[in-house]
């Protein structure tokens, strides 16, 4: 099929490149296009945010660190879930609120045990839902052990939330330290992905405790930049 193709659209540079050197594909016959979303973000000023946060059962005061998509094993959930634990101890106004439904939900649900009440499992949301919480929380993680082009993502620099990302092929690609979010560096072993706990941690405490800082205008602009249904148009 490849080789019947007049041209091959691919979603990252990874896989541009993948394509080139296992496939042998002329690099002339390849177009990499990202994935596009049109801007339907709100952006809440901080007395909005935190009346939003009222809203939704939470305090004002609180720290929502939020996690949205499928709850599956290659998703990294149940790192995220150990290392929050560890942060909680310190940050105890913090929340952690986890958005998806999955095969994993119930395990994932028994790992919680030790910080009941602060952790927040919504299972699977309509859009409108979702956007909300996008504009209520103060920090995403995406902790997947493979990704392409993720919209969630898309969306959470949509809505100025920075995100702490694994530095895995196609996430690598869209998060620029100190710009739109942190990258965690994983360990991979021939078909396996480790994401570091402790690296995780870090970086979640790093932004509770204000030494990660970022600007909610320059994430806009990554998002505004390259991920637009109007972008993605063009290319």
């Amino acid at each position: 099929m490849y080789a019947l193709a007049d041209q091959v659209i691919c979603l990252s540079e990874y896989t541009r490149q993948l394509l080139i050197t296992e496939y042998h594909i002329p690099p002339l016959k390849i177009a990499r296009i990202c994935n596009g979303l049109d801007d339907e973000a709100v952006i809440l000023t901080e007395a909005d945010q935190v009346e939003l946060k009222k809203q939704l059962g939470f305090a004002g005061t609180d720290k929502i660190i939020l996690y949205a998509g499928r709850l599956e094993d290659n998703k990294g959930v149940d790192v995220l879930i150990r290392a929050f634990n560890r942060v909680v101890a310190g940050y105890p106004a913090c929340r952690l609120v986890i958005v998806g439904d999955g095969e994993q939900a119930t395990r994932y649900m028994q790992e919680v045990k030790g910080c009941w009440g602060k952790v927040v499992f919504t299972g699977r949301l309509e859009k409108g839902d979702l956007y909300r919480f996008y504009q209520a929380a103060d920090l995403g993680v995406i902790p997947s052990m493979h990704e392409q082009c993720s919209f969630v993502i898309m969306e959470m620099m949509m809505f100025a939330l920075p995100v702490i990302a694994t530095a895995v092929r196609g996430l690598d690609e869209m998060i620029t330290d100190g710009v739109n979010g942190w990258k965690i560096p994983v360990i991979e072993k021939e078909n396996v992905v480790e994401i570091p706990e402790e690296s995780l941690k870090e970086k979640v405490t790093g932004f509770l405790s204000g030494d990660l800082i970022a600007d909610k205008n320059k994430i806009r602009a990554v998002y505004q930049d390259n991920y637009t249904i109007t972008r993605m148009k063009e290319s």
